[in-house]
């Protein structure tokens, strides 16, 4: 869990956020100690507060285990999570597969 931490507190600084603002962005239903807590593994979060903490960030739960300093390949994976069909149409035609197959 300590790499969801870290990847909590990344999307959490890049947003420019205090652990404050983020529990606000939560509507109470998670306190700023628990944010803490989570950022540095000191607690483990449940699915529930993992999915509340994704929607709060505005990204898929996914996003929360992928290692930013992952491999390329990983780190292509993780933006395209949160593309849309649209955006992975030039992907889809340079990697020779058609839209709307498996």
């Amino acid at each position: 869990m300590r790499l969801v931490g870290r990847r909590i507190r990344q999307l959490r600084e890049a947003r420019g956020w205090a652990q404050v603002d983020l529990a606000a962005h939560l509507d109470g239903r998670v306190q700023r100690a628990m944010v803490s807590d989570i950022e540095t593994a000191r607690r483990h979060p449940s699915l529930a507060t993992l999915l509340k903490l994704a929607e709060a960030l505005e990204v898929p739960v996914a996003i929360l285990f992928l290692d930013p300093h992952a491999r390329l390949s990983d780190r292509v994976a993780e933006r395209a999570l949160g593309a849309t069909d649209d955006e992975l149409l030039p992907v889809a035609k340079l990697l020779d597969v058609e839209p709307g197959s498996a």
